[in-house]
């Protein structure tokens, strides 16, 4: 654990500065993470999983018979058991005595060290949330594509380049992404992110190759589920929940082109996005799901949203608007409905979202029946996010083996995995060409 000290906090401690605090240059818009915290939370409190019985098949004992014969025989509905993990998330800052004995007045800094430290934190371990929920549960961020020096450039897929950020700790696994690079140290150390080309620079690069998958630092596997896993035909997660798509098909959600390229595909097969194929995609959503249950959301990276908005003829119009908490949106016309369409830079590139969340009226202009919690995103929560507090402080004293140091240190925890108990209810659209 690295702690903050005077020589790393040295452009902070000045003698004064005017008001105003930090000026933040980094994106640590958090919209998905907004979004779905407004959603129902299932408290998990007997264990490691959450248990929720699924419904696979009707009983078969119905059909109409001649008069004065035997009645259907009794048989069994089809069930199995949803289990849903529980992940753990974290975030821990350490700050020496020193620091805060010179840090205590604004005479002295910008802003007092401890809450600098814990602030920039609590803003970290929520963009670091909200990136896991795009992704599909391995806490793989990016592939490699070429590396020259501690340079490495990434393949054009679709992960987004706000994925990675300075500061941001990494470890690095062979194409297998089960293997790590031996021949890398681990973990390694974000240092600028180059926005327009596609690169980051490392602190140390020349032993990572081509093909190799750059993953959260010591984060592989241990992600919670995102909307590539939930929004899937197995593509990226064959066991979602416990339950195997392979077995159960009504377990996959409806993803155009079936069984899609994971990270997807190449330049050369991407497709027009078109209101032919988003309305397919909704009519597919439809069958699967009914019509009481219609996409009230549409959520894609803002290339796809701006490669629609293109293709629209002149005398067509997209509506926009502004969305609870500033975000902007357009409106895309499906019927006598109206479907909000968010575009995010954190969503994954090429692709098209499309979400049940419950929030809109179904039937003959009534509101939907009381929406099962279980079926729109949501997070399942056993601990709220919070600072841990178990020794009864926030702070907590550093050692060094049985020694003491003159250091403080906190963590934050969440634990919790995110998803749907109804997968069936949302689809995907990958490999759009984006504007």
């Amino acid at each position: 654990m690295a702690a903050e000290t005077i020589t790393s906090l040295d452009r902070v401690l000045k003698e004064y500065y005017p008001a105003g605090g930090i000026v933040n240059q980094l994106n640590i818009d958090t919209f998905l993470l907004d979004k779905v915290e407004k959603a129902k939370r299932f408290q998990n409190v007997g264990g490691r999983y959450l248990y929720k019985p699924a419904r696979f098949g009707l009983s078969g004992a119905v059909g109409p018979r001649a008069e004065d014969t035997a009645l259907p025989t009794p048989q069994t509905a089809t069930f199995d058991d949803i289990q849903i993990p529980i992940k753990f998330h974290y975030g821990v800052v350490q700050v020496t005595g020193p620091v805060m004995a010179v840090s205590k007045s604004d005479k002295h800094a910008f802003a007092e060290a401890l809450a600098l430290t814990m602030d920039g934190m609590y803003d970290e371990f929520r963009l670091v949330a909200n990136i896991m929920l795009y992704g599909w549960s391995s806490g793989i961020l990016g592939v490699v594509s070429s590396v020259s020096g501690a340079v490495i450039t990434l393949k054009d897929d679709i992960n987004p380049i706000n994925w990675f950020y300075e500061g941001q700790r990494l470890s690095v696994y062979d194409s297998d992404e089960v293997t790590i690079d031996a021949g890398v140290t681990d973990p390694i150390n974000v240092t600028d992110v180059n926005l327009v080309d596609k690169k980051i620079t490392v602190n140390s690069g020349t032993s990572i190759d081509a093909n190799d998958v750059l993953v959260i630092a010591s984060g592989l596997n241990n992600a919670p589920e995102g909307l590539l896993s939930t929004i899937d035909d197995s593509t990226y997660k064959t066991t979602y929940f416990g339950i195997s798509r392979s077995t159960r098909s009504r377990w996959k959600s409806f993803v155009s082109p079936a069984a899609p390229t994971k990270y997807g595909a190449l330049a050369a097969s991407r497709r027009a996005i078109t209101g032919n194929l988003l309305q397919t995609a909704l009519d597919s959503q439809r069958v699967r799901a009914g019509a009481s249950r219609p996409i009230d959301q549409i959520i894609s990276s803002l290339g796809v949203r701006r490669a629609y908005w293109n293709s629209l003829s002149p005398d067509r119009r997209f509506d926009s608007a502004i969305y609870d908490g500033g975000w902007e949106m357009l409106k895309y016309s499906n019927g006598d409905r109206t479907i909000p369409w968010f575009g995010d830079e954190f969503c994954p590139r090429y692709t098209l979202f499309g979400l049940y969340t419950g929030t809109v009226p179904a039937g003959k202009g009534k509101k939907s029946d009381k929406i099962q919690d279980e079926e729109v995103l949501a997070i399942y929560e056993a601990l709220a996010p919070d600072w841990d507090s178990s020794t009864g402080s926030e702070m907590k004293q550093v050692y060094s083996g049985a020694a003491f140091v003159d250091s403080v240190g906190a963590f934050l925890k969440w634990y919790f995995n995110f998803g749907s108990c109804r997968p069936n209810v949302h689809m995907r659209v990958d490999d759009l060409l984006e504007s």
